[in-house]
């Protein structure tokens, strides 16, 4: 009797062991068919988003003074060098004729009359020079050289016409500079006339900025083609889409662990930020901006920070 009562206990405990061990196997299976993805998570926003039209352009000086000599004669002393900055009416040349130089050769005669000093016809820097040593023999009218004001840069840029109706006068736009800066600009001038071959019109930009712009400086204007005020934002990297791209969706997150996937239409988009035009989502919604690619519907996730 007691033989066969060990024998019970034994089977029994041999049953429970394997119960307790099949339990653990099947946790173990819905742990690796259920894994909880981490996620980081974005709040839509409330504001306001633009699209912008591109245009490149280049700073050109429009004022652009000559310096002449008046009459012919020779070059008897220089005071400036290629891209000195110079004062209004500082000399610049001192210009003798060939009877004044004659005189000077002969000893005791001497005159002023046929020695005249020419002066800067206003203040900027010295962007041309051709005459840089004294002995030149020059004609009358001849230009020695091009005093540029540089406070006084224009952007020009050739606008493609169908995009007339964005180009208005005294319009704000915004210059893009190289180093990444960028500055506002009022469109000052509108050309009339279009290019027969590009079919572009030539625009001027004034730049509204105390720093003068260096000549042909490749700049990027931007005009603003629509704008939408008080929309539904998100982040570029809550928004996934199909290899066609002609369905987009985000993951929202409901009850802090669960992944939906809620289809939407864009609207406006800039480089970092969508526009969320269907009303299917709220400010108050979690949305996954990492973590969330390849996901399918109903994943389990955990919210990290």
């Amino acid at each position: 009797m007691k033989k066969h009562f060990n024998i019970w206990i034994v089977l029994l405990i041999g049953i429970t062991m394997a119960a307790c061990s099949g339990n653990k196997s099947k946790e173990a299976q819905d742990d690796q068919s259920s894994p909880v993805v981490s996620v980081k998570i974005v709040y839509p926003t409330d504001g306001n988003i633009s699209n912008y039209i591109t245009v490149n352009g280049k700073t050109i000086y429009l004022k652009k003074n000559a310096i002449i000599a008046p009459f012919s004669g020779y070059i008897t002393r220089v005071f400036i060098h290629l891209g000195d900055r110079v004062r209004n009416v500082q000399p610049l040349f001192i210009l003798e004729t060939k009877e004044n130089q004659a005189l000077a050769s002969s000893p005791g005669l001497t005159s002023n009359a046929g020695r005249i000093k020419i002066a800067s016809p206003v203040a900027g820097f010295i962007s041309d020079l051709a005459v840089s040593a004294p002995g030149t023999y020059v004609t009358e009218g001849t230009v020695l050289g091009n005093v540029v004001q540089n406070r006084q840069t224009t952007i020009q840029m050739n606008v493609p016409f169908e995009y007339h109706n964005l180009i208005r006068l005294n319009e704000l736009c915004s210059i893009q500079l190289p180093d990444g800066t960028n500055a506002q600009g009022l469109i000052s001038n509108i050309l009339p006339t279009i290019d027969p071959v590009s079919q572009t019109q030539t625009v001027f930009v004034k730049p509204l900025t105390n720093e003068p712009l260096p000549e042909n400086l490749n700049v990027i204007i931007r005009f603003i083609d629509l704008q939408h005020h008080h929309t539904l934002l998100l982040p570029k990297s809550a928004i996934q889409t199909n290899e066609t791209q002609d369905h987009f969706w985000v993951m929202k997150v409901v009850h802090d662990t669960l992944a939906i996937k809620v289809p939407v239409i864009k609207g406006i988009e800039n480089d970092s930020t969508i526009e969320i035009l269907n009303p299917v989502i709220s400010p108050s919604d979690p949305i996954i901006t990492d973590g969330g690619y390849g996901l399918t519907d109903s994943t389990t996730v955990k919210i990290v920070r």
